[in-house]
């Protein structure tokens, strides 16, 4: 079937690229190539249905790829690129976003759907992963062909993969009453929403690199003799070599690409350029690799693959590359910059090129404990954030890990970065981090050592843990539910535990444990559900290009979420603990202490947005407030959070999972805090929540030193926690930058976890508002991602702009 009939000139979605002018382009000959691959994809699928989930998959990918693998752009100095989300195909995480958006926000009550829409909600309930399919785009191009054979094999596909997406087995096997508890597992109710998602894995690509793609099948190969002379199963191994079969066909596909434009080039220095690259993509095939350029290719040929798009402790991997490519003189300094230049615009772009998920992940850690030959790993560190100062790109995502007695030069290099509105990299503190790894996710000191933020700073032990954030929870709608019996004035719904209306809670300490005991009924559903993902996830796939690159799959010869992972745990996404710490507080300060208020009145003013109760929200904005250094409102901000942290914990187990783990990141927390109601903290309906372990925006009102005291209290045991900071150029300036510095420097000695800096002149994002033309490289930290300021909807924006900037 080749759909030349379907006019994909009518076609609506964008294949991420842009024209010079910006605007959207439409590739119709990538459109038809998409369509093509998901037809044989399909038949593949199709033909190994009753297969071994790890010989299905390697078939399905070896059709995948290399035919979604995209022309290499002039300026590329390492092979490899992709066609923007597959109409149907195999990947981790895959956000179909055309009817998710309108059934997100879609506030219909169940019986107005129609069977169709009700169908496509629950099989794209947000994201998808494993086989997944873009239902919408089909159905689309179903009403662009008049061929009747193009149409039914349209259809075939659509009605298949409605049955067989990985996606709608989940809703499927999801028991009940976690689907009432979560009002359908979608973002329907704002209060908990749920993904089926892989996301914010790591792998051991230092192995992938020590022994290259014929060390690896000399390895899988011997442990399947092995397991067949035990009379083991041999599908695993045997899905993995076909697996190494698909990347060495990719490495191969540019071999052979990389000559043809050799070929047509008519620059010199370009010619050099693709013999190198066709060297290397030879080289990589037949031995392990010798050079950097060399690990360089087969670490993005193989990443291309396993969509990850998290790339773990970089400087361990490629640092002995670097240093003995410039000992044995094969790079100068220059040409080894380029090289890490060149990978670095390729995650860049990928993000261009409409792989949105990299607006949440590319992150790249450099520096910190745990890593071999450490005067190796600092040198590629430096080239490192060298590389993120002058490409000043949102992605990739740099990160600096660092600890007392870390060479100097990285953190120096570091606040260059900063200096300059890089935004990267990000600073880790080990001194916190490791101790807190251990004990939280229940690992070695030396695991510990290999902590990873990934994604937007959700952790994970690197290629030895799985624990991808599939939860959501909005505290502030918890607080809400509490205060309104269970009841959802937003779905007009029981969602919450009915625990007695506002007269049963006649002490504060009866008000906090009806929330205590809302969130500790979700997190055991989350617990419990996420026990469903990961059992669909493990009787659909093998995942075998993280089953390779994952302790312990090949040793015990089981895919990673079939019990080959060491440790297999979960996060939960967590937003407003700020805003309900100091809604509580507020309520204590008002009602229960000063008793100027009653409960009742401050939940009316809540439900009117404060409309005729202007004097009450007064009141309430002029109660403690975090982020000012006041004990009362920071120990019980601390104390809180502490308990939501080891309550999820305390449901992994008993669920089967290794450890439940809470973050506080706030990826998009303004998108949940746009609809959501007015707090008890003053906050008015759809107004941003605080960032991460932040201060609501401008409710720091007692100076930089005063936040950072507050932030630096916290010792939650945790999955990653966000702390963002706005400061003015005018701390960098000579005269002020050593002091600054040691403002940083006690900082994190008194126990902060982490930093993320925007540094940015006081008139700058209102420039920006009024005349986004010229202030396009104002680059911003959100919450756990970074955006150009200029990019974002308006809602970001204002959120930006009412954080409080320390001159």
């Amino acid at each position: 079937m080749n759909f030349k009939n379907v006019n994909v000139e009518g076609f609506r979605v964008p294949t991420g690229q842009h024209t010079a002018a910006g605007q959207e382009e439409f590739d119709h000959e990538a459109l038809r190539t998409k369509l093509q691959v998901a037809w044989r994809f399909t038949q593949t699928y199709k033909q190994y249905q009753n297969a071994p989930v790890a010989i299905r998959e390697a078939h399905c990918l070896s059709e995948q790829y290399p035919a979604t693998c995209q022309t290499v752009r002039d300026h590329d100095l390492i092979a490899g690129r992709l066609l923007y989300m597959p109409l149907v195909g195999f990947q981790l995480e895959n956000v179909v976003n055309s009817d998710i958006e309108v059934l997100q926000t879609d506030r219909r009550p169940e019986s107005a759907l129609t069977t169709e829409e009700k169908q496509v909600r629950d099989t794209l309930a947000t994201a998808q992963s494993g086989y997944l399919s873009d239902y919408s785009s089909l159905r689309q191009l179903l009403t662009l062909t008049d061929d009747e054979a193009e149409q039914r094999a349209i259809q075939e596909m659509m009605d298949f993969w409605m049955e067989e997406a990985s996606a709608q087995k989940y809703m499927q096997a999801l028991p009940q009453d976690i689907k009432d508890g979560f009002g359908r597992v979608t973002m329907e109710c704002q209060y908990a929403s749920t993904f089926f998602r892989v996301c914010c894995t790591s792998v051991d690509y230092d192995k992938l690199l020590q022994h290259g793609i014929p060390g690896m099948r000399t390895l899988i190969g011997s442990k399947k003799e092995a397991a067949a002379l035990n009379g083991d199963s041999t599908d695993l191994y045997e899905g993995m070599l076909l697996g190494l079969d698909v990347l060495v066909n990719v490495c191969d596909f540019y071999r052979k690409h990389c000559l043809d434009l050799f070929e047509e080039a008519t620059d010199a220095a370009r010619k050099r350029e693709l013999q190198k690259m066709a060297a290397a993509l030879d080289a990589v095939t037949k031995r392990k690799p010798e050079t950097l350029r060399e690990a360089m290719q087969l670490f993005w040929a193989y990443d291309m693959i396993i969509d990850t798009v998290n790339y773990g402790r970089m400087d361990i991997y490629f640092g002995d590359f670097y240093a003995r490519d410039l000992y044995n003189g094969t790079e100068t300094e220059a040409s080894a910059f380029e090289l890490i230049m060149s990978l670095w615009r390729l995650i860049s772009e990928q993000a261009d090129d409409g792989f949105g998920s990299y607006r949440f992940n590319a992150r790249i850690i450099v520096g910190g404990k745990g890593r071999r030959n450490e005067a190796n790993a600092d040198r590629f560190a430096v080239a490192a954030l060298e590389a993120t100062r002058q490409l000043k790109r949102c992605e990739p995502t740099t990160t600096l890990r660092f600890y007392k007695g870390q060479n100097p030069e990285l953190m120096d290099k570091a606040m260059e970065c900063l200096k300059e509105g890089c935004v990267h990299p990000t600073l880790y503190n080990d001194e916190r981090h490791i101790p807190m790894t251990q004990q939280a996710f229940d690992v070695t000191s030396e695991e510990a050592e290999q902590y990873l933020p990934q994604g937007c700073g959700e952790m994970t032990v690197d290629h030895i843990s799985i624990g991808s954030p599939n939860n959501i929870i909005n505290f502030v709608s918890a607080l809400d539910l509490v205060l309104h019996d269970g009841f959802s004035t937003e779905t007009q719904e029981v969602r919450g535990l009915q625990q007695g209306g506002l007269e049963t809670f006649n002490t504060f300490e009866k008000l906090v444990g009806a929330f205590k005991a809302q969130v500790d009924y979700t997190n055991g559903l989350f617990a419990r559900r996420h026990m469903v993902e990961y059992q669909v996830a493990r009787e659909s796939a093998a995942y075998l290009f993280i089953s390779m690159l994952t302790d312990d799959c090949i040793e015990r010869n089981k895919a990673c979420f079939d019990g080959g992972v060491r440790y297999l745990g979960a996060t939960i996404e967590t937003f407003g603990l700020t805003n309900v710490c100091d809604s509580l507080i507020a309520i204590k300060d008002l009602v229960y202490d000063k008793k100027l208020l009653t409960l009742e009145q401050i939940v009316a003013a809540c439900d009117a947005n404060f409309q005729g109760y202007e004097k009450i929200q007064k009141m309430l904005l002029g109660a403690p407030k975090y982020g000012n250094d006041l004990d009362v409102i920071d120990t019980f901000h601390k104390e809180l959070s502490a308990w939501v942290c080891t309550n999820a914990n305390k449901k992994a187990k008993p669920a089967g999972l290794h450890y439940l783990l809470n973050c506080n990141l706030n990826p998009d927390g303004i998108r949940y805090a746009v609809n959501t109601k007015a707090s008890p903290d003053g906050r008015v309906y759809g107004e941003a929540f605080a960032v991460g372990c932040a201060p609501t925006a401008g409710r720091d009102q007692n100076g930089i030193t005063a936040v950072l005291n507050s932030m630096s209290k916290h010792d939650e045991l945790h999955s990653g926690y966000v702390h963002n900071l706005k400061v003015g150029h005018s701390l960098f300036a000579p005269e002020n930058i050593a002091a600054f510095r040691a403002l940083i420097d006690t900082y994190f000695e008194k126990g902060g976890w982490q930093l993320m800096v925007t540094v940015l002149n006081p008139d700058d994002l209102k420039n920006a508002m009024k005349d986004p033309k010229n202030y396009s490289h104002i680059m911003v930290r959100v919450g756990g991602w970074t955006a150009r300021f200029v990019d974002l909807p308006p809602e970001h924006q204002t959120d930006i702009l009412h954080r409080t900037l320390y001159c």
